[in-house]
């Protein structure tokens, strides 16, 4: 037979013992307590007689937007040093490239949902009013040069607008994509 430490041994005696001796306050403790189905919520409050205002947006439409034949393509042109330009090793050189941007401006209405409550001793029912409000909007589509007409370098290749009409077209036509999408959402 093996013979175990003294120190072990004790570890493992005085181990028993408090195990034991907790086990029989855990049940002297349960008889005393009841369950009493309280909810706690954690909460500051301070008396101060500010106000706290929280707007919630309940529901929102577009009044007006433009038409297709409205629509507009501001450009850009800059100048870039390419190399490598349509894959032609060795035409490295200045080139003019576009980018162009159509903004389209809207208006949509909104209703939203005014809560107003008062930190007081007394303690106050909040306020809730609804609010309409028209509320000017605008976006603005951008062209993609991955879709350009002009490439430079090898790896990674980058794509370019060689023309300012290129560049307006897919602006264009990004926008009325854009236009198509939001058509659901205009107010009865």
């Amino acid at each position: 037979m093996a013979q175990i430490p003294f120190a072990r041994a004790f570890s493992v005696g005085v181990c028993a013992m408090v195990c034991l001796s907790t086990q029989a306050w855990g049940a002297e403790e349960e008889d005393r307590i009841q369950d009493k189905n309280v909810t706690i919520i954690s909460a500051k409050s301070t008396a101060d007689g500010k106000s706290q205002v929280h707007k919630e947006i309940v529901e929102e439409c577009i009044v007006s937007i433009p038409d297709a034949s409205d629509l507009a393509a501001t450009t850009n042109a800059h100048t870039r040093y390419l190399k490598d330009i349509n894959g032609e090793a060795g035409d490295d050189r200045y080139v003019k490239t576009y980018t162009a941007a159509v903004t389209i401006n809207y208006l949509i209405r909104q209703k939203e949902l005014l809560i107003i409550t008062t930190n007081s001793v007394a303690g106050r029912e909040p306020v809730i009013k609804e609010v309409e409000r028209t509320v000017k909007k605008s976006e603005t589509i951008v062209s993609d040069p991955e879709d350009g007409d002009l490439f430079a370098g090898n790896s990674p290749r980058r794509y370019y607008y060689g023309t300012k009409e290129a560049a307006e077209k897919d602006a264009r036509a990004r926008a009325l994509i854009w236009l198509k999408q939001h058509r659901d959402v205009i107010c009865p």
